[in-house]
C-alpha cells in the first residue's frame, strides 16, 4: 500500500485555500497582502505545511495537537501580533513593509 500524497500541492495553495480560510479574522488582525516577501513568514507557513501534511498522513486525529502546538503558537503568536512581523502592513490599504534584516558576516 502507498502512502498518500499531500493534500496541498505546495506552502502557497496551503495558505490560499486552507491557512487564510481557517484563520479568518476580524480587521485587528494583523496579515500582509504580499506576505510571501516576508522571508519569516515564508518559513512559518513551509512549517505548517510540511506539519500539517505529516500528522494528516501518519495521525489524521492528532489534528487538535498541530492546532495547539503548530498553527496557534506560529500563526498567531509569531506572524500576526502587535510586533509582529507585519507590524508595518496594512493590508488595507496594501501598505507593505520588509523589516531590516539582520545579517551576521
Amino acid at each position: 500500500m502507498t502512502a498518500p500524497g499531500p493534500i496541498y500541492a505546495n506552502d502557497q495553495e496551503f495558505f490560499e485555500l486552507f491557512l487564510s480560510e481557517l484563520f479568518r479574522r476580524p480587521e485587528r488582525f494583523r496579515w500582509c497582502s504580499q506576505w510571501q516577501e516576508h522571508e519569516e513568514a515564508l518559513f512559518v507557513v513551509k512549517v505548517l505545511h510540511d506539519s500539517y501534511e505529516r500528522t494528516m498522513a501518519m495521525m489524521p486525529d492528532e489534528i487538535g495537537v498541530w492546532l495547539r502546538d503548530y498553527a496557534y503558537v506560529l500563526f498567531f503568536d509569531r506572524l500576526c501580533v502587535e510586533n509582529g512581523t507585519f507590524t508595518d502592513c496594512d493590508w488595507k490599504s496594501e501598505r507593505h513593509e520588509i523589516p531590516l534584516q539582520l545579517t551576521t558576516v
